[in-house]
């Protein structure tokens, strides 16, 4: 539970984001480690926390926590907006292979972490996507 002046919270939530077309943009290593670098920057940079994440070869799984003062859609915008452009600035490629110019899909995927589907779930669940060989792995959360 994290405290602020007034507030008591702990807002976890379950994030997929898509590269655009869902290309396996991380299949380079370099760009994979750099997306990943970047992502933890800018979660730090607007007091968010990735407690886990799995970068697979088209999509991104998160476990992260987003402070409430912020909404979730909002922080996801500039979670993709910041990324994408220092992506595309790092890796000029890319574009070659994302001609719309945009580096992620335009929606993504949220879920609340609760008493239902619990912190260690998420986690289980991104570690077990990350052993899983071959193919966009889609394993089932319990």
């Amino acid at each position: 539970m994290k405290t602020g002046a007034h507030t008591q919270w702990e807002c976890k939530y379950h994030l997929i984001l898509n590269p655009k077309y869902r290309k396996d943009i991380f299949k380079d290593q370099q760009i994979k480690e750099y997306a990943w670098n970047l992502l933890n920057e800018i979660a730090v940079e607007y007091e968010a926390e990735i407690e886990a994440m799995e970068i697979s070869e088209e999509h991104v799984h998160m476990l992260i926590e987003i402070p409430p003062k912020i909404a979730v859609s909002r922080f996801i915008g500039i979670l993709k907006s910041i990324s994408g452009r220092e992506l595309f600035k790092r890796f000029p490629g890319i574009k070659k292979r994302l001609w719309a110019g945009e580096f992620w899909k335009d929606g993504y995927m949220v879920k609340s972490v609760g008493s239902e589907i619990t912190k260690e779930s998420v986690i289980r669940y991104i570690a077990g996507h990350k052993k899983k060989a071959g193919g966009p792995a889609q394993l089932k959360l319990e």
